[in-house]
């Protein structure tokens, strides 16, 4: 704005001079702060009188100095001087005499960025107050079928593999469309349904404070987004359909069914989605900030304990190495009644098939000796999800409610055939879970502008588990070396939650004061027996050293007392609570675990602190202080056989840890090059009273959590930066992290310490070249190592590269052709070879514009891999994982617009 301004007069001095001087103005002086500081680049102007029209001006040099001349027409003439800086008041002196010194004072004051509108020749971004709008019409390019995928080219914004999206480094909490929040947390339904050309604006909302009566009375530093949409969205039902037909290994389907409406009144997204492809339809329906949520609450759902041993994902797409088949009815409906109280729905029902071979292999460096794992499984995994709720909302300036009943039913039957050492397993999972809960919370401004807000939430969970291994496995471990059929492991965690409290809120013009004051309960039984079936069909358990029956319960009362202070340009938000807990259980089975009782004072502060260094840029620093300890899970006593080849227990009564965590971090945005960056640093430690002891063995893994003090300890350093750049037409984006971590570990009665290190640079640029071509580059590179901190132990380095670039060729306006190819590195640095693998896809696309109508004929996968692997390491284990990829498939596709 500073340049535009003297542009501006620089153009009007020729006029301005052009007049016959009869007598010379000459002034000059500082300009400084409250403080004596200097003010560098404070614009100072002289008016004609009490006019605004500027008939000269000067800017302060770095001591804050300035010195401005004007021939004078007439004597006669009054003039006043003024002076200005971002970050401060005007303030305006009228001149005394033609030669005058005057030193300008000026006081902070809290400025408000002006409208801002990047214009090349349209605009790109807009931003007023703390909103940013993003125009999609300028970012979007003619390929993009939905708003995600014009998400991805904009500069700022970023969308990782599973959709989630962040703004500037930090994940947004809310996604609205055309202001009203119909899907929660879910919003990928909407980045894939909904067209490009539906959205006008995709609106960033900065400080985001969703609650209407907390506005005032809150600080937030919240990021939010919202679907501005296009008029003719507004207006009409719209339905889109795609149909597709083609061949793999098998003949493939793939189904979508849209049905959208985004009245005043009335929201909806209601699908239709089936598919044999690969496509993870699962994804549409992801919450992607679930685990805060549950962490706000203090709901400590527990974990599943039995699984069939599955490899982390690899880094490639998953429709490449995913077989599934796969159907889900989705539907959401938002209702607004006379008296602004909102009524939605979401429900769903998934059911998909999903098949994985997969080979691994997985070392262990002991001191004295080398473990190998060798495995090789084939998965059948079968989900059958019920998900429903309803939420009844009113959100007005003072008054505040919201009731949200949720239901979620879920039943997973899977089985593998495992080779493991050269022995056949044949593992089934049955795992069932039905979940109940109903949260509610109301706030009510008073008159005398105190806020009083009241919370509850209720939870209850039924979480039942069987697996079966056969033949016998270990017979001298689980059998006393009699052979035997198979073995059968349940287990069961019965939990109910509840959380309550009441908070009252003292707001004032410089300071936010909170006071909270709650309980919260948790009553959790874990029922867990491990039997043995025999060669003459007889069952018995196998000793009560595999039975578990605790009672579990964790009492809590708290308070917490909060302090937010609000500066011209600085933030502070302090948080002090107070809790004291109790914890009581009981095992009816073992032996060696008494009645614990179990009592607590604690005290967990937090400080974040904001500065502004500018209008658009600002330095964030969070220290935080917290203590966890253990749920059921963590206290039995009894193994549980995990799965074939792992069994688990605690020796412990109550584990504990309390963590330290630091952060700093800087924050930049330059609207008006389309320029944003962040960077920043984060350290935490947490000290624990308990660890894993392992005893690896040939067929068997068993791991006890043992009494022994140790720390942890993270450090890491993260950076991105993205900018579109306007000659090139193009988004490009960078992002580099480090990241290293200290922790010991006990196997075999080896207590050893390592050391983690992982570094990561990725880019990516979208280029509009010109009407008929267009292209993406994506490129990345990590380092990972890790080396024991003992005497002559090198490290362990993994080193993994992925390119991928993709064209976009328009013949014309009906015709559109797609090129695709990826490339993946990975190299084991004890490993001569390296793996390289090269995927390729390609597409041709016909759109027939009276009809509303595009054929698609796609080929994945050309080059016909069909084996990708992966190496990873941790600690002293180096793990290798193979898996099948899907064959080449071509796809007939047929795109529906109603």
């Amino acid at each position: 704005m500073k340049c535009i301004l003297q542009f501006t007069l620089i153009l009007l001095f020729p006029f301005l001079f052009c007049k016959d001087a009869n007598s010379q103005i000459n002034i000059s002086g500082t300009v400084s702060d409250s403080l004596q500081k200097p003010i560098a680049s404070a614009s100072v102007t002289l008016h004609k009188g009490n006019s605004s029209l500027i008939v000269a001006y000067a800017i302060t040099n770095t001591r804050g100095a300035f010195n401005l001349q004007y021939a004078m027409a007439n004597a006669a003439d009054t003039f006043m001087v003024k002076a200005n800086a971002i970050g401060f008041a005007i303030k305006a002196v009228r001149l005394q005499s033609p030669n005058q010194n005057i030193a300008f004072v000026l006081n902070t004051s809290s400025v408000q960025l002006p409208n801002i509108t990047v214009k090349n020749p349209k605009p790109f971004l807009k931003y007023k107050a703390d909103t940013l709008s993003y125009n999609v019409d300028s970012f979007a390019q003619k390929q993009d079928r939905t708003i995600g995928d014009v998400l991805r080219k904009m500069p700022g914004i970023d969308v990782d593999g599973n959709g989630k999206i962040s703004y500037n480094g930090k994940a947004i909490s809310n996604f609205y469309i055309d202001g009203d929040n119909l899907l929660d947390d879910k919003y990928n339904i909407a980045t894939k349904s909904i067209a490009a050309d539906m959205v006008k604006d995709v609106q960033v909302l900065e400080n985001h404070q969703p609650i209407r009566a907390l506005k005032n009375a809150a600080l937030s530093d919240k990021v939010a987004i919202n679907l501005n949409l296009k008029d003719k969205a507004r207006v009409q039902l719209s339905t889109r359909a795609e149909l597709s037909a083609g061949y793999g290994n098998k003949t493939l389907y793939d189904g979508t069914m849209n049905i959208m409406a985004f009245k005043k009144k009335y929201k909806a997204i209601n699908s239709f989605k089936a598919n044999n492809t690969g496509n993870d339809i699962s994804n549409d329906v992801v919450s992607h900030n679930f685990m805060d949520y549950m962490k706000t609450i203090e709901n400590n759902v527990p974990n599943d304990l039995l699984g069939l041993n599955y490899p982390s994902n690899p880094n490639i797409s998953q429709q490449r190495y995913l077989f599934n088949n796969a159907a889900l009815a989705n539907t959401n409906n938002l209702f607004k009644t006379k008296h602004d109280v909102q009524v939605k729905t979401n429900v769903y029902y998934l059911y998909d098939k999903q098949q994985q071979d997969y080979t691994n292999n997985s070392t262990f460096y002991l001191p004295a000796d080398t473990i190998k794992y060798f495995q090789q499984q084939n998965t059948q995994s079968r989900f059958n999800i019920l998900y429903a709720q309803i939420n009844l909302n009113s959100n007005k300036d003072k008054t505040y409610w919201n009731n949200k009943f949720l239901l979620e039913y879920y039943k997973l039957p899977s089985n593998s055939v495992t080779n493991f050492n050269g022995k056949f397993t044949n593992q089934n999972l049955l795992q069932k879970s039905t979940n109940l809960s109903n949260e509610f919370n109301a706030i009510q401004t008073r008159n005398s502008k105190n806020v009083v807000e009241f919370y509850s939430y209720i939870y209850y969970l039924n979480k039942p588990e069987l697996m079966q291994v056969q033949p016998g496995l270990n017979a001298s471990y689980f059998n006393n070396s009699i052979p035997y059929t198979h073995l059968a492991q349940q287990v069961n965690v019965p939990t109910f939650f509840t959380n309550n409290y009441i908070s009252y809120r003292v707001p004032t013009r410089k300071i936010l004061q909170s006071y909270k004051l709650g309980f919260s309960s948790q009553w959790q039984q874990l029922n867990s027996n491990a039997e043995a079936t025999q060669t003459n069909n007889s069952v018995n358990s196998i000793s009560d050293s595999f039975i578990n029956k605790l009672q579990w319960q964790h009492q809590k009362i708290y308070g917490t007392a909060s302090y937010d202070y609000m500066g011209e340009r600085t933030k502070i938000s302090l948080a002090i609570p107070v809790n004291w807990q109790r914890i009581d259980y009981s095992d009816s089975i073992s032996k060696t675990k008494l009645p614990v009782n179990f009592q607590q004072l604690l005290v967990n502060p937090s400080i974040n602190i904001k500065y502004a260094t500018g209008i658009e840029n600002f330095i964030t620093a969070n220290y935080a202080f917290g203590n966890s300890i253990a749920n059921v899970q963590d206290v039995y006593g009894s193994y549980v056989l995990r799965n074939y080849n792992q069994i688990t227990a605690n020796n412990i009564p109550i584990r504990q840890s309390n963590m330290q965590t630091a952060s700093l971090a800087f924050n930049y945005r330059k609207t008006i090059k389309i320029f944003f960056l962040n960077i920043g640093a984060t350290y935490s430690s947490a000290n624990n009273n308990s660890i894993a002891q392992t005893e690896l063995l040939n067929s068997l893994q068993k791991q006890t959590i043992i009494p022994l003090n140790n720390t942890i300890n993270s450090f890491s350093l993260f950076s991105g930066a993205s900018k579109y750049l306007f000659k090139l037409h193009a988004t490009i984006n960078l992002k580099a992290s480090v990241k290293t971590s200290d922790w010991s570990q006990l196997q075999n009665g080896t207590l050893m310490g390592f050391t983690n290190n992982t570094y990561n640079v990725s880019a990516g640029i979208s280029s509009k070249i010109n009407k008929w071509l267009n292209m993406s580059y994506t490129g990345a590179y990590t380092l990972s190592s890790s080396k024991a901190n003992t005497a002559n132990a090198g490290p362990q380095k993994v080193t993994q590269m992925q390119h991928g670039l993709e064209v976009n060729i328009f013949a014309n306006d009906n015709l559109y052709i797609k090129m695709k190819g990826e490339d993946f590195y990975v190299k084991q640095s004890q490993l001569k070879t390296a793996n390289n693998y090269f995927f390729a896809d390609a597409s041709l696309q016909y759109k027939f514009n009276k009809i509303k109508t595009d054929i698609v004929l796609e080929v994945m996968n050309i080059a016909n891999v069909n084996q990708y692997s992966t190496i990873n390491i941790s600690a002293n284990n180096i793990v290798q994982n193979s898996f099948a990829i899907r064959p080449r498939m071509l796809l007939l596709k047929v795109f529906f617009n109603f």
